[in-house]
């Protein structure tokens, strides 16, 4: 039976109506779940009807016959309407602006507050792409919510006298929603938009339960996941992959940082024996009592940070500060001219690896304030004094630079001020979706989160980003995260592989991909594990800023060219 059909033979004086084209829903859902989502009577037959009918006087179904009347879904018995005031007349001055008959989904309603609404879904898979007809534009409060249940408002415009809005709805995540909740709230979503997309209180409080609901779901799924891969760490070797400036061929290394990663997302799930345990092995590795990025090779300041982060090791602390340049900083690496244990030996192309490291130092400050160490007024001084050029030799994202730079900050107390423009920086990354950044974006929000908690903010983007994490982490789990780089300075004009030019220099670039998702799955953990937003300081950021250049950048590369190695290549590299 065609839309228009179906319009006929229902009454104008309708409050509401939503019609579903089956064919389109069945594609999504299994036909026991469609019947207790539109509450239909469990003896009928799906398959001979085309359409479920949902108005304010009652559920039918459509046949697949052009000439059958309605069938009523609970009652069992046909609906005939004979009237002459149809609720196709209703649809008649909006037909021009739509097909009817080719949506997949079609509603009406009346409001006696904001007026009449008409609603019209095309379903591409697993997407509904909706466009709803409303007297004004919504007032989008409350809006962060939506994604909780795959809902993302795309804009909108006034067209003659109507606003069009336009809706894009993830099905399997709308559907997940309304079976946790056991589809006591399906009708909200036609309430939504008979209130002309505008979010009251009912709906708020359904929406922050569904948040609540999927965060904690996904953050017992995520914390299984990391349990899982921390067990298999600790019977077999899982490395990083190193991918080269040239060349496709990938090299297992890197297998000791992760670890730092995932001891201390441990800490944040109440397994505490696994935790032990993954301390146990990575205090079994020290080299000269520090930490190396791949077993048995060179301890450094910056892998003994990142290790660090999930011990409390006051010696590994102080045995650190070997590597501070006696200035404020510290340096990646010690190095000699010639073969020495525990030093790097000194190439030119490596020489730009030879001064202090501006993230690293940040971490360093801020495991060894809280190792019980006295604060560094020069440190202290070398952080607020690079903070606008804040970036890391090896870091190859700049919301985990922010993360340890918040780290280092929220121990110096002259630096309120610099912890409110960081966290107004991020709010300037942040997308529609809640997510952060332009590339790398589950990792890069898991960072972005985890910054702004350091950095003192408890307003609602927490929750925002927390929501995008949840949506999304299990759809990225590949391994193709990137968090860490390292650049070799080359002369030869002539290279072809992964490069980037820097106040006059040629690098190539390595990447470092997270090829067991340790790094980023630790990262989730302990974003999806921030408390709940307090929102006590949320007028301290609504003072609109630029993004900066850092997070416009639209893969690393271009994060590495245009930022992270800005600081570090300049005329002042040591030559030896």
């Amino acid at each position: 039976m065609k839309i228009e059909n179906i319009l006929d033979k229902l009454p104008g004086e309708l409050q509401w109506m939503v019609l579903f084209n089956l064919d389109a829903i069945k594609e999504i859902a299994t036909e026991e779940t469609i019947k207790k989502m539109y509450f239909l009577n469990e003896a009928i037959d799906i398959s001979s009807h085309s359409y479920v009918v949902l108005t304010s006087q009652g559920r039918y179904l459509a046949p697949k016959k052009e000439t059958a009347d309605l069938f009523h879904g609970e009652n069992l018995v046909d609906y005939a309407y004979t009237g002459p005031d149809t609720l196709k007349t209703r649809f008649a001055r909006v037909q021009d602006k739509f097909a009817i008959d080719s949506v997949d989904t079609l509603a009406y309603g009346q409001d006696d507050e904001y007026g009449d609404v008409f609603l019209f879904v095309k379903i591409d898979g697993s997407t509904a792409h909706a466009t709803s007809l409303f007297t004004n534009e919504p007032s989008q409060q409350h809006y962060e919510l939506l994604p909780a249940i795959g809902v993302n408002y795309k804009g909108g415009k006034f067209k003659g006298d109507v606003f069009v809005a336009e809706y894009e709805n993830l099905l399997p995540v709308h559907i997940e929603s309304a079976i946790f909740a056991d589809f006591t709230r399906t009708d909200s979503c036609n309430y939504f938009f008979f209130k002309h997309g505008n979010i009251d209180a009912n709906l708020f409080k359904g929406l922050s339960m569904a948040v609540q609901g999927r965060a904690k779901r996904q953050r017992a799924k995520a914390e299984l996941l990391l349990a899982e891969v921390a067990e298999r760490a600790l019977i077999e070797k899982l490395a990083m992959s190193w991918l080269p400036p040239e060349g496709n061929e990938k090299f297992p290394f890197g297998d000791l940082v992760p670890l730092g990663f995932v001891s201390r997302a441990l800490k944040k799930t109440g397994l505490t024996e696994l935790q032990e345990r993954v301390e146990k092995r990575l205090l079994e590795k020290k080299l000269r009592g520090l930490w190396s990025f791949e077993m048995d090779d060179l301890e450094t300041s910056i892998d003994s940070a990142l290790v660090m982060q999930g011990l409390n090791d006051a010696k590994a602390a102080s045995l650190i500060e070997k590597f501070s340049d006696g200035t404020g900083g510290y340096y990646p690496q010690l190095w000699s001219m010639n073969p020495v244990a525990g030093e790097m030996q000194f190439v030119p192309e490596k020489r730009h690896w030879c001064q202090t490291d501006l993230a690293p130092t940040a971490l360093i400050y801020a495991l060894r304030r809280k190792a019980g160490f006295e604060p560094e007024v020069k440190t202290e001084q070398y952080l607020l004094d690079n903070f606008n050029i804040r970036s890391g030799l090896y870091f190859a994202n700049p919301f985990l630079v922010d993360w340890t730079f918040a780290q280092g900050l929220s121990y110096i107390n002259k630096a309120n001020n610099y912890k409110e423009l960081l966290c107004k920086e991020i709010l300037a990354a942040l997308n529609s979706d809640g997510s952060a950044g332009k590339f790398d974006h589950v990792l890069s929000s898991a960072f972005a989160c985890l910054a702004l908690n350091e950095a003192g903010y408890r307003g609602k983007a927490i929750e925002s980003i927390q929501t995008f994490i949840a949506l999304n982490y299990e759809r990225h789990l590949n391994g193709s995260s990137i968090p860490f780089y390292s650049s070799l300075i080359t002369g030869d004009k002539s290279f072809k592989g992964r490069k980037v030019s820097v106040n006059g220099y040629d690098l190539a670039l390595s990447f470092h991909e997270d090829s067991y998702n340790m790094v980023y799955l630790a990262a989730v953990v302990m974003a999806l594990n921030l408390d709940k937003p307090s929102g006590q300081n949320e007028n301290d950021f609504v003072e609109h800023i630029p993004t900066p250049l850092r997070y416009t950048c639209k893969t690393h590369l271009e994060y590495i060219e245009m930022a992270a190695l800005i600081p570090y290549m300049n005329a002042n590299i040591p030559l030896q």
